[in-house]
């Protein structure tokens, strides 16, 4: 994080020399770091503050908290807790350090303030990602299965799912409500904006239902392009409305820290942009690419930070070099494939035990049942006959006769007239080279004893499957 913050004080002072390619002009860009999109557990850790489950735990207002159901929670005052500022954050800070304990919920110095330009407070805005359908929607989802949807109305919630047919720009489709428990942040978006209110429409109470729809509403607007004064203003009345319903409706129990955070998603959109330009999807996504340039589970930072480096530097060098003549698209794309995704292997072998092959001997029915086509490339199926272990067959103890193993009556009379049985002699051990000699076949066509003597006739099969062609080599009876 030190270093992130000295190449952020580098580039807000002395900045980046950009040549046009075009005119040659040299023109220094200034690049200010005026915003950080964290998620909930983060933004205290680098405000260095108490988190959200603690008292005075708002990153934007002096809401004192209250502890009731086991945890924290924030709900309605009589008064509006006093906002937030960098330099109410400061003085908490002085004091903090000068009577060494946590003052208002501030701890200690935070290494973001050595930016110079850098608000602690309202440059850390809410996450709608995390704390809209992460959290508020979830929140809600399992409220309402517990208390309010029995198994008619799911069965109605899912057949009107089913009928609705959702625009092509959604790519991830929503799974089933038995899944909503492991529901991604694209799939609460899509029950949010899309499926919600026609689906839950006469379903949920009627106080309940309207107050979900200003949630509804107040997140589509703020997830516009452009947003006038006019709708901040109706979308902070309608949270504010929604807040303190939920609070009426669910207690004090549900507002959570997540809840709490919607009366601050204006004044938030005010200072740092609309949702979409702050929202932690993009940084999600490019934590997975992140993950697939790790390979070994030690020096994983380095491993990421050497290979996307060099494969920038490769890109940017490969857009440098004119074309060439002798140049050609294979070429060309081959070294753009270079740090993509890995192709899948063009040969592969697969082993298939305990085969059963039909009587006419067609390939194809082998083929069909792997559901293998020929445009496939080179694909080697082997079939290899069962090993039987004669060993362990000799070795294999016979059942006793029920009749004989039922032990005979002592009677005082007859018990000096019962005879010894005698004692059970162990079996020969067969030689295991010889029975190994027994399970050998020759590929020229030789038989051994053992085999010429047996009835049944094994077959091994040899199936070379090529992307256009499909050859049976020799059968070996």
């Amino acid at each position: 994080m030190e270093t992130m913050i000295m190449e952020c004080q580098h580039l807000s002072v002395d900045g980046v020399p950009i040549t046009d390619s075009e005119s040659g002009i040299v023109q220094n860009i200034i690049i200010i770091p005026f915003t950080a999109n964290v998620d909930t557990v983060a933004r205290p850790k680098l405000q260095n503050r108490i988190q959200f489950n603690g008292y005075d735990g708002c990153s934007w207002c002096y809401h004192p908290g209250k502890y009731c159901d086991g945890s924290m929670r924030y709900i309605m005052l009589e008064n509006d807790a006093p906002l937030r500022s960098h330099e109410d954050h400061l003085i908490d800070l002085k004091n903090a350090l000068k009577f060494n304990k946590p003052i208002r919920g501030v701890k200690g110095e935070s290494i973001l303030l050595a930016l110079d330009q850098f608000d602690i407070v309202w440059d850390l805005p809410p996450d709608y990602m995390h704390g809209s359908l992460l959290g508020v929607t979830k929140q809600l989802w399992a409220k309402w299965s517990n208390a309010y949807f029995k198994k008619p109305h799911l069965e109605k919630i899912k057949s009107r799912m089913l009928h609705i047919k959702l625009i092509r720009d959604i790519r991830r489709s929503i799974r089933p409500l038995e899944f909503a428990g492991k529901y991604k942040a694209t799939e609460w978006r899509t029950w949010l904006l899309f499926l919600s209110l026609p689906v839950l429409k006469d379903i949920l109470p009627e106080d309940e239902f309207l107050s979900f729809s200003k949630f509804v509403s107040s997140v589509y607007e703020l997830l516009k392009e452009k947003i006038t004064d006019d709708d901040l203003r109706k979308v902070e009345y309608n949270l504010l409305n929604f807040t303190g319903q939920s609070e009426i409706d669910y207690y004090e129990g549900f507002i959570t820290f997540n809840v709490h955070s919607l009366n601050h998603y204006c004044h938030a959109v005010k200072h740092c942009g609309p949702f979409w330009s702050t929202s932690a999807f993009p940084f999600e996504n490019g934590s997975f690419e992140f993950m697939r340039e790790i390979n070994a589970p030690n020096g994983c930072l380095r491993q990421i930070s050497e290979k996307w480096l060099r494969k920038n530097a490769f890109e940017a060098a490969l857009s440098q070099i004119p074309p060439h003549k002798n140049d050609t698209n294979r070429t060309l794309q081959y070294c753009k494939n270079l740090f993509s995704a890995r192709e899948p292997l063009k040969k592969c072998t697969i082993v298939i035990m305990n085969p059963t092959v039909s009587s006419d001997n067609k390939p194809t029915n082998i083929v069909n049942s792997f559901d293998i086509s020929k445009t496939h490339t080179s694909t080697k199926l082997i079939e290899t006959p069962k090993k039987t272990n004669n060993k362990r067959k000799n070795n294999v103890r016979q059942p006793r006769n029920k009749i004989n193993s039922k032990k005979p009556k002592k009677n005082n009379e007859d018990q000096n007239n019962v005879s010894q049985p005698k004692k059970a002699t162990k079996p020969k051990m067969p030689n295991i080279n010889q029975t190994q000699k027994q399970n050998v076949v020759t590929r020229k066509g030789n038989k051994t004893k053992n085999q010429a003597n047996n009835s049944k006739i094994t077959k091994s099969m040899v199936v070379q499957i090529k992307k256009e062609k499909v050859e049976v080599s020799d059968f070996h009876h």
